[in-house]
């Protein structure tokens, strides 16, 4: 699997699993982001990660690379695409699967 795969599963399931690490802003953001981005897999896993690596979402920054590289990975590893993760083996989610994973993060109302 690609590193921008990797990266954008592994941004999934966070989404996913930890939905509250997000605020409302977070999520109107991203939307703005990912639909402003081609559907392709190293546009959108830059994009992203352009957006979590801004000191405000260094906790879901945390998340994201531990699930990726299985660790907090150094610079080097980011760059040379280590493989070593625990986000299952999968193609890349394309831009209206992302979309959807962010509107199903969103809190219900009651």
């Amino acid at each position: 699997m690609s590193l921008d795969a990797q990266l954008l599963n592994a941004f999934l399931q966070v989404l996913e699993t930890e939905a509250e690490l997000f605020s409302e802003r977070d999520r109107a953001e991203l939307e703005q982001i990912i639909n402003n981005t081609n559907d392709d897999p190293q546009k959108l896993s830059d994009a992203i990660a352009a957006w979590y690596m801004e000191p405000e979402h260094q906790e879901i920054a945390n998340q994201i690379e531990s699930l990726a590289f299985g660790t907090q990975p150094s610079s080097s590893e980011k760059l040379s695409g280590s493989k070593k993760g625990k986000v299952p083996q999968q193609k890349a989610p394309s831009q209206p699967e992302l979309l959807n994973a962010i509107q199903r993060s969103k809190p219900k109302k009651s």
